[in-house]
Formats: structure tokens, C-alpha cells, sequence
């Protein structure tokens, strides 16, 4: 007799009329897996709403959550998610943005090397793609290290993976801080730290199972091209990059000694912070200048 995996998928969306459909039939065609659609959509002006609801009313595997609560961003989309779904029967949850394609065997893959190597948690590289055909690989699948968690998430959080246990404490942790969840900008860094600093075993593969599609309204995207630098430059100079560690490591930790940001302290453990060589560089040449 064969044994079926369930999945609960977090969908968050916002003005996702021109590719919200297109993203929920990947989920919903995917291999050898049970699977629903969680589904919480922030305060549209668009067409989502209706285009979700006729979706609804032809498969009731897709839910969605109490629509008419502004949240502004992607990230308190998501703990309004983790927070309010009960996944509890589920053997694993993943996340979903509203505008990626999955291939069809992402959620069986995930769950494979989830099961067979007894991991809490999986990410992946993920295939970028714009409207105008370009494709480029997100690679992610650099060798984890001690800290990179503090410092980085495992990539995009549509990549992610969660076994039920680990998504059952997160949802706790989650709920027990959630004011302080609320100030993190981005919830797959979150997510990554928390799992790792409780010494939960999290892979990051090498097979992208994403086309991760590019757009004007991405967040944050693949930030590729001269643009992408400017951006993370003008964050850093800002010092977003600086305070996020800091929120993320308080909220962690619970600790606000700020040991993670103390000159020293980065210095001794630099090669241990970032996974890819070039971010090492790049995070020592911060440090040198006080930038971080």
C-alpha cells in the first residue's frame, strides 16, 4: 500500500493578477505529493481576488485564509501564514510567492532528500528568468559554514522545504516573538536562522526546481547587473545590512550583547560568516571600513 506525503503550501500574495493562476497549477500538478494551497493574500487593487476564488470554486485544495488585512510586505505575509495555518497533519510545508513556476517534481525532490538524509529542512539554487527569454542560474549551494545563518538566508524562500517538526516549533517561536518576527524584513532569513542556531540539519541543493521569474515588482529577485549592485550597496551604506543581522540575532538568540557585530569577534571568525568566497571579500572590505 502506498504511502501518500502531504504538503501545505504558504502562498503569499499581493496584486499577483498576471501570474498568481499560472504559479497555483504548477503547485497543484505536482508528482507523487498530497497538496494544499494556504493562500493569504494582502489588500489587492487588482483582480486577484476574483481570479482566486474562481480557482476555488474548481479545486478545493487551494484555501484561502480571511482576505482584507494590510500587511505591506512579503515577509509579514508569510508569519501571517505560519502563524494562522494549521499544518499539524501535514508531513511537510513549503513557501510559494505568486509569480514563480514550479517544476513539477520540486515538492517530490525536496521531500527525497528530506527523508533519505534525515534533514530538517531544504533549499535549492533556483533558474531566474525575465520576460524577454534570459535564464540564469541562482547558485545558493555553496558549502554551508559555522555562521553563514547570521549573515545570509539558504536563498529565496520559495525554495524552502520544512519538515513538520521543525515547522511546528518555528510556528511556536513564531507566535511567542511575534512582535519582534514583525520588524525582520525578509522571513526566509528568519526562518534559516532559527533553524540552524537550534542545530537543525538544513541542505542546500545544487538542482534549481524554481523558475523564478523577474519582474518590476520583485522585493528583492535575483538583483543581477550593475542595478542589483547599486541596490545592495545603497542598503549597506544605509546600514539595513548592519541592523537585520542585529534583529535577527537578537530575536534568535534572545541575547542583545551584539557579539556577532563586534570588530573582533568578525574578524576571528571571517571565514565562517558567508558561504560564497567573493562575499567573504566583500564582508571583510565592510568590516575594514565600519560598514558593518
Amino acid at each position: 500500500m502506498k504511502i501518500n506525503i502531504s504538503c501545505a503550501v504558504l502562498l503569499a500574495a499581493y496584486n499577483g493578477e498576471n501570474w498568481i493562476e499560472e504559479q497555483i497549477q504548477s503547485i497543484l500538478k505536482q508528482k507523487n505529493i498530497d497538496v494544499h494551497i494556504y493562500v493569504s493574500l494582502d489588500i489587492s487593487n487588482d483582480s486577484t481576488i476574483e481570479i482566486l476564488k474562481k480557482i476555488i470554486d474548481k479545486d478545493k485544495r487551494v484555501i484561502l485564509l480571511p482576505y482584507g488585512e494590510k500587511f505591506g510586505n512579503a515577509a509579514k505575509n508569510f508569519y501571517r501564514l505560519i502563524k494562522d495555518v494549521d499544518f499539524t497533519n501535514y508531513d511537510f510545508i513549503s513557501l510559494s510567492d505568486q509569480d514563480d513556476i514550479w517544476k513539477e517534481n520540486k515538492l517530490n525532490n525536496s521531500w527525497n532528500v528530506i527523508k533519505e538524509n534525515k534533514y530538517a529542512a531544504f533549499s535549492s539554487n533556483v533558474l531566474a528568468f525575465w520576460p524577454n527569454g534570459k535564464k540564469k542560474l541562482i547558485k545558493k549551494s555553496q558549502p554551508q559554514v559555522k555562521y553563514d545563518y547570521f549573515f545570509e538566508s539558504a536563498g529565496p524562500g520559495c525554495s524552502f522545504a520544512i519538515k513538520i517538526h521543525l515547522a511546528l516549533n518555528l510556528k511556536k517561536f513564531l507566535i511567542d516573538n511575534y512582535s519582534q518576527c514583525q520588524n525582520i524584513d525578509l522571513h526566509d532569513w528568519l526562518i534559516y536562522a532559527y533553524s540552524r542556531y537550534n542545530d537543525y540539519k538544513w541542505h542546500i541543493s545544487d538542482e534549481p526546481l524554481i523558475l523564478y521569474r523577474q519582474h518590476q515588482s520583485n522585493y528583492i529577485g535575483a538583483r543581477v547587473g550593475l542595478k542589483a549592485y547599486r541596490y545592495r550597496l545603497k542598503k549597506v551604506l544605509g546600514k539595513w545590512y548592519k541592523e537585520e543581522i542585529r534583529k535577527i540575532y537578537r530575536c534568535v538568540t534572545g541575547n542583545e550583547n551584539d557579539i556577532i557585530l563586534k570588530k573582533k569577534w568578525l574578524f576571528r571568525n571571517i571565514y565562517n560568516l558567508r558561504r560564497r568566497n567573493m562575499d567573504k571579500i566583500l564582508l571583510t572590505m565592510l568590516i575594514v571600513f565600519n560598514l558593518l
